[in-house]
């Protein structure tokens, strides 16, 4: 019975709702299967775009090894030129010691001293060119100072000889013989002639009939342009006013042509220029201090001998003649 109540009361108590539990899902799968597919994924696209890298890298290291290949080739080219060019140069300097060996000895160099001596030589004797007789010679002693030719040690020494005589003259005594011209040109102004007198009834000197005037013509033709209307034993002569410009412009052109004989070292038109000049200063113009100096400067330049010790190469010429045969002679050996 009591049993009974005991299942009795069990039944009469009130039964309670059954809670059902929910399973929980949990969040560290679902983040490492994330995970998983995202590691995946970036290894497919590093293992695509790694492979297409390798080949662009493929193809650029390609590309460098042909260029490295070519650079290569060219530098090698370039050293067999270079290697050719030092041999080209080994050559060509081989012969110009074979050369330069052979000039010391050979006619080049007596050629060329040839041209440079006579070329100063013409210029000394034909236009008396002092500046450029010493140019060539020195040209000319330059070659000898680089040459060991003992055909050559006397030209050496006659042309260094010639030389120096040469530049100690220089052209000192042309240069102030033309200054002493110049001033002589310049003074002709300065000079004053006798006034001229005046002929008293020139209406009854004059010819009347036509034959005495053409006498008179001719007489005056003959015995030149300069009229005299009276001589003073004491003094210059005197011209006639139209005559003065006659007698100016020859004693200038006397003093032209001692200028022309001084640079053609021409002495007798030197002498007979100077003679001239002289003769018409003293005959035409008066006695006054400005033809004292005149004369005086004039006399002096006619005491002036031109052509006398000038300086000349006759001893570089022997000495080259002498060279040349030398030099012939031991050609022909």
């Amino acid at each position: 019975m009591s049993e009974n109540n005991t299942s009795k009361l069990k039944s009469e108590q009130p039964t309670l709702p059954k809670t059902v539990n929910k399973p929980r899902i949990s969040k560290i799968p679902v983040l490492l299967a994330v995970l998983s597919l995202s590691c995946t994924g970036y290894l497919a696209y590093q293992s695509f775009f790694g492979i297409n890298g390798f080949i662009a890298q493929s193809k650029l290291n390609s590309q460098q090894t042909q260029k490295i290949a070519a650079l290569s080739t060219e530098n090698s080219r370039l050293n067999q030129q270079i290697k050719q060019l030092n041999q080209n140069q080994a050559a060509l300097q081989e012969q110009v010691d074979k050369t330069n060996k052979t000039v010391n000895n050979g006619d080049m160099v007596l050629y060329q001293l040839n041209s440079l001596i006579s070329g100063a030589n013409q210029s000394l004797l034909l236009y008396h060119d002092y500046a450029s007789a010493i140019k060539q010679l020195n040209y000319a002693k330059q070659i000898l100072i680089s040459v060991s030719d003992p055909l050559l040690l006397q030209l050496k020494i006659n042309l260094t000889t010639d030389l120096d005589n040469l530049q100690a003259k220089n052209n000192f005594d042309g240069t102030m013989l033309a200054t002493q011209l110049d001033q002589l040109y310049q003074n002709i102004t300065q000079l004053n002639v006798a006034a001229p007198i005046k002929l008293q009834n020139q209406q009854d000197s004059q010819p009347s009939s036509a034959w005495q005037r053409f006498i008179v013509n001719i007489k005056q033709s003959i015995f030149g342009l300069i009229k005299v209307v009276k001589t003073n034993p004491n003094s210059a002569e005197v011209l006639i006013p139209e005559n003065e410009l006659v007698v100016r412009q020859h004693l200038q052109l006397d003093i032209l042509s001692a200028r022309q004989a001084l640079l053609n070292q021409n002495a007798a038109l030197w002498k007979s220029s100077l003679d001239d000049a002289y003769n018409l200063t003293q005959r035409f113009f008066s006695d006054d201090l400005a033809r004292q100096k005149e004369l005086l400067l004039i006399q002096q330049l006619r005491e002036t001998a031109l052509g006398i010790n000038q300086p000349t190469l006759d001893l570089t010429m022997q000495a080259l003649i002498k060279a040349q045969q030398l030099s012939d002679g031991n050609n022909k050996q």
